[in-house]
């Protein structure tokens, strides 16, 4: 492979490992996304209503993404259940609502990756709707970087991190695809459901992030 992930550099670097602990420390007080509920996953549900483990939905080859990505052999994409938003229109509902899906362990998250690698020789490794398993994941990723995981991550999402989680991926991500949901105030309260939820501040958080 001629192009080498951003991950492998911190993995030999011993900052991976770093990483995956500060990640792993919003399990007990979770701020990933800029709703900030501050649960403790191992107690009780925030706004994207997860446990402490990740839920996969499904991974597969998949050349239904951006041709780019696709290539000749797919995009290794790796659908997971629940949502930190609640958009009306969402495409992926059977997922992120209804939840169907399986609860995996970090190490078999790992064992994924390397499958879409080696068996299904996919030109990357697409996270889809990943924000709120981002402890989950990094474990997943440094894992099987030990393994011999050398391809490319892809970073696709609705795009409300907060800054932090974005600080905590720096150097991890190769690409980001972050959808660019909402300019408007009153159509992120309107479509994404629940006020409450603050979904309001996209907008404003995406500016943030974009600077």
């Amino acid at each position: 492979m001629s192009f080498k992930a951003s991950y492998i550099k911190l993995l030999e670097s011993g900052e991976l490992v770093k990483r995956v602990e500060e990640a792993k420390r919003h399990i007990n007080n979770c701020k990933l996304c800029p709703h900030k509920c501050g649960v403790n996953w191992e107690e009780e549900f925030g706004v994207c209503q997860t446990g402490d483990k990740a839920t996969v939905s499904s991974y597969t080859p998949h050349l239904g993404e951006e041709k780019v990505l696709v290539g000749d052999r797919g995009s290794g994409t790796i659908f997971f259940g629940y949502c930190n938003m609640s958009c009306v229109y969402c495409q992926n509902y059977d997922i992120s609502f209804y939840v169907r899906g399986t609860i995996v362990s970090n190490g078999r998250l790992a064992e994924i990756m390397l499958s879409l690698q080696n068996d299904y020789h996919c030109h990357n490794i697409n996270l889809v709707t990943p924000t709120h398993y981002i402890g989950n994941i990094l474990e997943g990723i440094y894992l099987a970087a030990k393994g011999g995981l050398e391809t490319p991550i892809v970073y696709n999402t609705g795009g409300y991190e907060s800054l932090e989680t974005l600080k905590i991926l720096d150097g991890v991500i190769d690409i980001y695809m972050p959808d660019f949901k909402y300019k408007s105030e009153e159509l992120s309260r309107r479509l994404d459901l629940v006020e409450y939820r603050e979904a309001y501040r996209y907008g404003e958080e995406l500016k943030l992030r974009l600077d």
